[in-house]
C-alpha cells in the first residue's frame, strides 16, 4: 500500500473522529473561557484534531500523482510509532485517577520523548516536568478545572 493512501485513510478517520468529538462537546456543555465546561477541552482537541486531519488529506491529495512506495521498514515503523502512542495514551487513561493528572501526564511526556525524540534522560525529564506543570497550573489554577489528584492528593 502507497504511503499516500495510508494518509488518506488516517486523514479521513481523524477528521470523522475530530466531528464526532466536537459534536460530543457541544452535547456535554463547553461554557465560555471564564467558566468553561466539561467540553471545552473535548472541543479544543476536536478542532484541532480537525485542523490536522484535513492537513493530512490535502497533502495526501496533492503528492498523490508524485509518491512513490514506501519500504517495508518505513511501513512497519510508522506501525511501531502508532501502536507505541495508542498504548500510551491507553495506559495514561487507565492510570490517570490512580496517580493523578501531574504524575500520569509526566509519564506520559516521558514516554513520548524517549520513545519519539531519544533525547538524553536529563532533557527527557526537564521537559516533562515543564509541561505536566505548565498543563497543570493551566487547567487546575487558570481554568479551576477539578483535576484527579490521585496519589499526590496530600501534596497539593
Amino acid at each position: 500500500m502507497k504511503a499516500v493512501d495510508t494518509n488518506k485513510i488516517s486523514g479521513s478517520f481523524g477528521f470523522l473522529f475530530a466531528l464526532f468529538t466536537i459534536k460530543g462537546s457541544f452535547g456535554i456543555g463547553v461554557g465560555d473561557l471564564h467558566a468553561p465546561g466539561p467540553g471545552l477541552f473535548p472541543l479544543f482537541g476536536g478542532i484541532l484534531l480537525a485542523l490536522f486531519s484535513m492537513i493530512i488529506l490535502v497533502r495526501a491529495f496533492i503528492e498523490h500523482g508524485r509518491a512513490a512506495e514506501t519500504t517495508v521498514q518505513g511501513e512497519s515503523e510508522n506501525t511501531h510509532f502508532a501502536v507505541y502512542a495508542f498504548l500510551g495514551v491507553l495506559a495514561y487513561v487507565l492510570v490517570l485517577e490512580w496517580l493523578g493528572f501531574l504524575l500520569a501526564t509526566f509519564l506520559l511526556v516521558v514516554l513520548f520523548s524517549r520513545i519519539f525524540e531519544h533525547r538524553k534522560w536529563w532533557v527527557t525529564l526537564i521537559t516533562a516536568a515543564i509541561v505536566s506543570s505548565t498543563c497543570y497550573i493551566l487547567f487546575a489554577y487558570l481554568l479551576k478545572s477539578d483535576l484527579p489528584q490521585g496519589i499526590m492528593e496530600n501534596l497539593f
